[in-house]
This record gives structure tokens, sequence and C-alpha cells, in this order.
């Protein structure tokens, strides 16, 4: 049986639960090991073959530690001490570790003379706007130079777009995220036609663009008054943005049309997909240059066949196909949004949709991309 070494600074984090979805499908067929600096929510998300380890040093933390090491009848073992003791008792045919940010911080202390393959899963940010930074470039080049390293991305945009950046990784591969379509499976099809319910569900950072799609929201109603008594936008999602949108909203004379419903549970965002007509998720690159990658919100959507509107950013074409699966717009494209939301009023159940996502993006579709990409670089 396969030995995988997963790591992850947190494990059970809630709002990275395909960390631990993506662990739980490699254990039905390998044996995985996770290594975390933090374990969470273990009744919420259960697995047990887990071990705890220091967090990783920097230039300036390793003295200090060393100093403690010293002084200190408890020894304080230093990350490295653990990484590579784990990896001597645990043997693993691979390493994976998502997110470039992470690896290429934890690979600090790896011993590249063992010669066991080591995955990068790219996800967002860690191919966007940490590229800014030119400690961590530094170091995605060191290991760039390495033959057991390989990056996945999480669409093509993304690999292509490392590449022409300056990130050529040798060992490229698109290993697309997935969701669970038995989960997202649509039961109710007896919806009421009005009020007409707009959806999103996302955290309220810059990135989910919910500033354009208010302002494009007015517009809608402004230029079709008619539609002020038939329409409705629920917004799932919350963070320090929450009071400024809830005043804009105000400001746009639309906080009747516009319900702000905080943090949501997954359950309670398959009823909420249950009672929507259409899903909005206008992502744009903000000032700091963060992409996302394919937002698993949309395909969570889609996969309860709702028609979408979203926009020509990083992956998402990859996903929703302008005027087949919903509509596509341009980042902050304010007038072309208020015309898609009024044109996909028009639009029922999407059967094709939930096709789409079942055949690339379904989360066994996934493990089986994974499991074979493991079996293809350990060999």
């Amino acid at each position: 049986m396969m030995r995988v070494l997963y790591y992850t600074n947190k494990f059970g984090f809630v709002t990275e639960t395909f960390i631990y979805n993506e662990v739980k499908g490699l254990s039905s067929n390998a044996e995985v090991l996770v290594l975390c600096q933090e374990r969470e929510n273990e009744e919420r998300f259960p697995y047990d073959n887990w071990k705890i380890v220091p967090k990783y040093e920097n230039a300036a933390l390793g003295k200090g530690i060393k100093f403690l090491n010293s002084i200190s009848p408890v020894k304080v073992k230093s990350f490295r001490q653990a990484w590579l003791k784990h990896i001597k008792e645990f043997n693993p045919d691979v390493i994976i570790i998502p997110f470039g940010t992470i690896a290429s911080r934890v690979l600090l202390s790896h011993d590249f003379s063992l010669d066991i393959p080591v995955l990068i899963i790219f996800h967002g940010y860690d191919a966007s706007k940490e590229l800014n930074d030119p400690a961590y470039t530094k170091r995605l080049k060191e290991l760039m130079g390495k033959e057991n390293i390989h990056a996945a991305f999480v669409s093509h945009e993304m690999r292509d777009r490392m590449a022409k950046s300056g990130f050529p990784f040798k060992n490229n591969h698109v290993l697309y995220c997935g969701v669970n379509t038995e989960r997202f499976r649509r039961e109710n099809y007896n919806r009421p036609k009005e009020p007409f319910t707009f959806l999103q569900v996302s955290s309220l950072v810059p990135k989910k663009g919910h500033e354009y799609s208010l302002k494009a929201f007015a517009l809608m109603l402004d230029k079709h008054p008619e539609l002020k008594e038939k329409v409705i936008w629920k917004i799932g999602g919350g963070g320090d943005a929450l009071t400024r949108f809830k005043e804009m909203a105000q400001e746009l004379d639309i906080s009747g049309n516009v319900e702000f419903l905080d943090w949501v549970s997954v359950e309670e965002n398959i009823r909420l997909m249950e009672e929507a007509h259409a899903f909005i998720h206008h992502s744009i690159t903000p000032a700091d240059g963060n992409k996302e990658g394919i937002p698993t919100v949309i395909m969570e959507a889609m996969a309860m066949e709702l028609p979408v509107i979203t926009t020509q950013h990083s992956g998402i074409p990859e996903l929703v196909e302008d005027g087949v699966n919903g509509y596509l717009v341009e980042e902050r494209d304010i007038e072309a949004t208020a015309e898609k939301m009024h044109a996909i009023l028009d639009w029922d159940y999407q059967a094709k949709n939930r096709e789409k996502v079942q055949t690339l993006f379904d989360e066994k579709v996934h493990d089986a991309s994974l499991w074979k990409l493991l079996d293809r670089i350990k060999s």
C-alpha cells in the first residue's frame, strides 16, 4: 500500500475542508499520515493518523529555539528535527503539501537526498498575491530546480499564468478541485417563481466582488423598477465588511431587496441553493493581486442545477461557459452584470450544469485524478 505524508498547518480548519476531504479520499487506497501544527474540529472532521509538529522556523526563530534548548529541562524540538524524524519513521512514497507558500517554508527543512517525490498543490493566493513577496519567489525558484518537486495547479489558466510569471515548473500538472455532488444534489423542483431569488455565498472579502454586484443589482432595479416587488438577493457570508455592505445597500436604495445572512453552514447553503433561481459570484483581482482558483462554491451551485453569473477571472471560464452554464462578464463591469442579471430571469433549472460538475469537478473525479498522479510520480 502506498504511504503518503500530507502536511498542512491546520488540519480540520473549517475554511479548508477540501484538505480534509482530500486526505479522506486518499486514505481509502493509501496509508496517509497527516503532519500539522494545529488539529481542529476533531469531532466534525474525524481522522486518526495525525501528529503535531512544532512551527517551522525562520532564521531569527531558529536562534531562539537553540537558546531554549540550552536552558530548558524539557527540550524544545525544532520543526526540522520533527520533520525528518517522521519521514524516517513513516518512510513515505510521496509527500503532499497544499499551498506553495507553506511548501516553500516546510521544504527548507527537507532532506532532498532522500529522493522522495514532493507534490505541491497551488490553489490561488500562492500563485498570485504572494508572488509580490521576493522572499517567497526566491524560495520557489530554488524549489523549481529540484528534480523531485512536482507542481499541481487547480486550473490550466493558473499553470499558464505561473509559467509566464517566471515559474515554469518542469514537472507540472493540472488538478481540478472537486465537490461532493451527492451532497449537493437538488431534491426540490417546485420552488415558487416569485420572488426570483439571486444567491451569493462567500466571505465578504474584496476578491469576491460584492461591491460591483451590489451596484449592478441596483442598476438593474433602476432600469426595471417593476422588478422591485419580484426579485430578491440573499447574501451568505460574514467578515469585517458586513456593516459596510449593509450601508452600501441602503445608499443604493436596494436594502429592501437584499438580505444579508452572515455566515451560513453547509446545510444552510444547500437549503438556500434549493430555494434560489440563480447564483452570483463576481470574482475580481483586487489591488493586492489575490486571484481565485476556481471557486468551489460555483461548482456547488452548478451541481444544484443553478445558472450562474460570474466573471472572466482566473480559471472560472474552465467551469462556466458563457451562454451555456450562465453568463460571464468582465471584472468590475457593472453595466454588463446588470444586463445579465436581467437576462437570467428567464433561465430555469440547468441539468447540464450538474452534468459538467459531475464529469470534471466531482470529488470522486478529483480523488481518482490525484491517485493516478501520485502513482505516476512515485514510480
